[in-house]
């Protein structure tokens, strides 16, 4: 409990919010997605993901948790297909849940493929760390409670440790 408490005033201390954001694409993402109101969930990572939807035109979503946050995305957004590739938002509740560079491989996503961690803060920092320094991956922002993931071929590589 005290070790969560010193590690989540060490991410605040290291975070910074839209103003500290030198990416074009980040700064959009902050001001006209995540910090924009309403809130559509209580929890911080379902609200992101939730707020994301819309703003990514997400589609195709490749989900591997609980089945009641599947439930709550079908019913606020009835157009997205779950496990239909090529994914454009792939969510996953702990690394390493999932095989990147399989699903590259094979096609099942794209430039603009949207990945979220739901549980950041509960995963190995080291899995964390090596996965952002991936090839392929070349936006990253941990949120403390979730990671978000692009693969954006157009972008230099950066990482942002960013409040939301």
């Amino acid at each position: 409990m005290i070790a969560n408490f010193i590690t989540y005033l060490s991410f605040l201390v290291k975070s910074t919010n839209q103003h500290g954001v030198h990416s074009p694409f980040v700064y959009n993402l902050l001001t006209k997605c995540l910090y924009k109101r309403p809130r559509r969930h209580y929890n911080r990572t379902k609200n992101l993901v939730l707020k994301s939807i819309p703003y990514f035109n997400i589609k195709h979503v490749l989900w591997h948790g609980h089945a009641e946050f599947k439930k709550e995305i079908a019913a606020c957004y009835p157009h997205v297909i779950f496990g239909s590739p090529p994914y454009d938002l792939v969510l996953v509740e702990e690394l390493p849940q999932i095989n990147f560079d399989f699903l590259m491989e094979k096609g099942e996503i794209h430039n603009d493929t949207v990945f979220v961690i739901t549980n950041l803060f509960k995963t190995n920092k080291r899995d964390w760390k090596q996965l952002i320094n991936t090839k392929d991956i070349t936006v990253s922002i941990d949120a403390f409670w979730c990671g978000i993931l692009f693969i954006r071929k157009e972008q230099e590589k950066e990482h942002f440790t960013i409040r939301i």
